[in-house]
């Protein structure tokens, strides 16, 4: 009997030492794909500013993968202040950010998640608003590796997550609704 509880408590305890990791994804960087698309898009000469990026879930800065545990940005930070900070470096690098622009375009991240069956994807969903426009939606699906294993899948999730922003951002870009607002 003391043999039994042994390898109950001895299980119970591994499952609760193997949800305390964390799945920290990789600082953002600008897409070359998405450099490339900038500066063939002629917006150069345009300048605009972001506002205030929210969330319908406020503060998000998380998800939980599977049992292994929390899947989360680089910098702690909420996942629509991240796509803000994401969208700001690729049109500065682009030249088209000027903080003090007249045109602003404000975002709200509608949705983020992730699946991690054996169709690993991130998808994201959110609400662009031009300053004096209409808003507009754009939405990405990002698909990456899976994995029988929690670990190993949770840690590609983390791993996709900053891909899957620069492919998103890459949606956007390329969205006629953004370049028509830029263009204004």
């Amino acid at each position: 009997m003391s043999v039994r509880i042994a390898l109950v408590c001895l299980a119970l305890s591994m499952t609760f030492l193997s949800a305390c990791t964390t799945y920290k994804a990789q600082p953002y960087s600008v897409s070359a794909q998405n450099a490339k698309d900038l500066q063939q898009s002629g917006l150069g000469a345009h300048k605009i500013a972001l506002a205030e990026f929210t969330s319908v879930k406020p503060g998000i800065k998380s998800i939980n993968c599977r049992s292994a545990g929390p899947v989360e940005t680089p910098n702690g930070k909420p996942f629509a202040e991240f796509i803000q900070a994401a969208l700001k470096d690729e049109l500065a690098w682009a030249g088209i950010y000027d903080p003090s622009a007249a045109k602003k375009l404000q975002g709200n991240l509608l949705a983020i998640d992730f699946n991690t069956s054996s169709k690993a994807s991130w998808s994201i969903k959110m609400e662009f608003t031009p300053q004096n426009g209409s808003p507009f939606t754009v939405e990405s699906v990002y698909p990456f590796e899976g994995a029988f294993s929690a670990d190993k899948v949770c840690a590609n999730t983390g791993n996709a997550f900053t891909p899957a922003v620069q492919a998103f951002l890459g949606k956007v870009f390329a969205d006629k609704r953004f370049i028509e607002f830029v263009r204004e």
